[in-house]
C-alpha cells in the first residue's frame, strides 16, 4: 500500500511539473488546498487522539511507535491523490447538492477542532487546571495546577493558606520544641483525613516536635526544591525530611520520545483534555464521606460513620477500574525498573541541588515504594506483562546506594511495609484498593517509621516561640 502511495505522489509531482513548465494555471486549487487541510487534520486527529496513550495517570500522552504517525500521514496524503485523481469521477456520480454538503460539513469540523484548541489554550493561560496542564508547561504552571485552593474541605479538613493538608505553617508556633518540615507529593495530600496521615501519626508519637506537612499532587524534586527554598526555609526548621515516592520522582521531567512531536497527543490541547476525560471515565470514584467532606474537624465517630474503611480495608470502593490501576502499575514499573539513560543521573542531579539549598540544615530522606513493590499478587500481575527478569526493589538500591555514598539518612519504607502482618486474605492492605497511595493502615506503619527516622531533635528549637 505505501509502495502505490508513492507512486501516486511520484506521478501527481510529475504532473504538477509540467504544468509549472508550460505556465498552465493549476485547476481547483482552493479545493485542493481546502481537501489537503481536511486531510492533515485528520491524520493529526488520528495519530494524537486515537493511537496515542497515556504513559502515566496524568500523562504525558505519547504515541508508542512513532513510525505509526508517519503511516498514517502517507496514507492520508495517498488518499488526498486519490481523491484528486478520481474527482472528475466524482463530480459526475455525486450532485453538486451532495459536494457542497460535504465540503461544507468538513469544513466546519476543521474551524470547530482549530478554534476549541485556540480556546483552550487561552484557557490554560488564566486557568490553573490539572485538565489543561502539558508535559511542556513550564514547572511553575505544573505546580499550581494541582495545587488546591487554601480552605478547601479534603476528608472533613480545609487546607492551609498555602494550599497543604495541615494547619497554619507558622514560625510563632506555640508548641515548645523543635519543628520539622516534610515536603512530599500526592502522598502529602494523601487520601485519609489529617488524623490518620502518616505526618500527624508521626506527631502523635512525638509530642514535643511539630511536623509541617508540606507539598501537593503531581510535584517532583524540582518542586521540592522551590518548597524548600521558598516556604520551608523561612519557617527556620530543625529537620527537613524530603518524601520521594518511586513511582513517579525518579522520571520528573523525563520523556521517553523527547519533545512532543506533531504525532503525539502532548502537543494538543484538545488531546491531552480528550485522554484525561477517558481516564477519569475509568475511574470508579466512591461518592462515600463527600457529605462528612463539608464539615469542618468532624469528630472521630463521625469520621469512622462516613468512611468506615479508615479502620476495616476490605470495606474500600475501588478509585479506578483494576485494568486501568493495572495499566498504571505497568508503566511506572517499566520506567523505573528498566530506566531509559540518564533517567537515575537527573534525578540524583536534582537531590544533590536539594542538598546544597537545605545548607546547614540537616536533611533526610523518605523512599516511598510503589505497590506492585509491597503488594505480591499485584507484582504477578506487573511482572507477567513486563517479560523479562528484573529486580523489584531496584529503585530503593539505586537510591541507598547514593545516599550511604554522601552519608546522608535515609528511610526505605519497602522492607518495613513488606513486615507488616497480612490480613485475613493474605493480602497486606496498606495502600487504597487501586488508588496508588497509602490508607490508613500504611499511614500509621509510615508515620511509625518516620517518628523513629526523626530521630533525637535538640530541645531548644532554633526558632521564636510565641508566648
Amino acid at each position: 500500500m505505501l509502495l502505490s502511495i508513492a507512486v501516486l505522489a511520484i506521478k501527481e509531482t510529475r504532473r504538477t511539473v509540467r504544468r509549472l513548465r508550460a505556465r498552465e494555471p493549476e485547476p481547483d486549487l482552493a479545493l485542493r488546498l481546502r481537501v489537503m487541510i481536511y486531510a492533515a487534520l485528520a491524520c493529526i486527529v488520528i495519530s494524537a487522539l486515537l493511537w496515542s496513550s497515556p504513559e502515566g495517570v496524568t500523562g504525558p500522552f505519547r504515541l508508542r511507535l512513532p513510525v505509526m504517525g508517519w503511516m498514517t500521514a502517507a496514507l492520508g496524503y495517498g488518499g488526498f491523490v486519490l481523491w484528486y485523481r478520481k474527482l472528475p469521477w466524482l463530480r459526475q456520480t455525486l450532485s453538486a447538492r451532495v459536494r457542497r454538503g460535504a465540503d461544507t460539513i468538513a469544513i466546519n469540523l476543521a474551524l470547530i477542532l482549530v478554534l476549541t484548541e485556540v480556546s483552550l489554550r487561552v484557557l490554560a493561560g488564566f486557568w490553573s487546571s490539572p485538565l489543561l496542564v502539558t508535559d511542556s508547561m513550564p514547572l511553575q504552571v505544573r505546580r499550581e495546577s494541582n495545587r488546591l485552593p487554601p480552605a478547601m474541605m479534603w476528608h472533613g479538613y480545609p487546607m492551609n493558606s498555602g494550599g497543604h493538608y495541615d494547619t497554619e505553617f507558622d514560625v510563632n508556633s506555640a508548641i515548645p520544641g523543635p519543628l520539622v518540615v516534610s515536603i512530599g507529593d500526592s502522598f502529602s495530600y494523601g487520601t485519609v483525613p489529617l488524623p490518620y496521615h502518616f505526618t500527624t501519626v508521626a506527631e502523635a508519637l512525638r509530642p514535643s516536635v511539630e511536623i509541617y506537612n508540606m507539598g501537593f499532587s503531581g510535584i517532583g524534586p524540582s518542586d521540592y526544591l522551590h518548597l524548600l527554598e521558598q516556604v520551608a526555609l523561612p519557617l527556620q526548621p530543625d529537620l527537613i525530611v524530603i518524601q520521594l515516592f518511586v513511582g513517579n520522582d525518579l522520571v520528573e521531567g523525563y520523556a521517553s520520545g523527547g519533545p512532543a512531536q506533531w504525532y503525539d497527543g502532548d502537543s494538543y490541547l484538545v488531546a491531552v483534555v480528550w485522554h484525561r476525560l477517558r481516564l477519569m471515565a475509568r475511574s470508579e470514584i466512591s461518592d462515600e464521606g463527600r457529605v462528612i467532606a463539608q464539615t469542618p474537624y468532624p469528630s472521630q465517630e463521625a469520621l469512622l460513620s462516613a468512611m468506615p474503611h479508615i479502620t476495616d480495608p476490605f470495606l474500600e470502593v475501588q478509585s479506578l477500574t483494576e485494568s486501568a490501576f493495572l495499566d498504571i502499575e505497568f508503566r511506572n514499573a517499566k520506567r523505573i525498573l528498566l530506566p531509559a539513560p540518564g533517567v537515575y543521573e537527573r534525578f540524583f542531579e536534582e537531590l544533590a541541588k536539594i542538598e546544597q539549598a537545605a545548607g546547614d540544615i540537616p536533611l533526610k530522606f523518605v523512599v516511598i515504594p510503589e505497590e506492585f513493590q509491597v503488594e505480591d499478587h499485584v507484582w504477578k500481575a506487573v511482572a507477567s506483562r513486563i517479560g523479562q527478569p528484573v529486580k523489584r526493589n531496584f529503585p530503593q538500591r539505586k537510591i541507598v546506594e547514593w545516599m550511604k555514598a554522601r552519608d546522608r539518612p535515609v528511610l526505605d519504607l519497602l522492607p518495613i511495609l513488606r513486615a507488616a502482618e497480612p490480613l485475613k486474605d493474605g493480602r497486606l492492605h496498606l495502600y487504597h484498593l487501586h488508588n496508588l497511595h497509602f490508607n490508613a493502615r500504611g499511614n500509621e506503619i509510615a508515620g511509625r517509621a518516620l517518628a523513629k527516622f526523626i530521630g533525637p531533635l535538640d530541645t531548644a528549637p532554633s526558632r521564636p516561640i510565641s508566648d
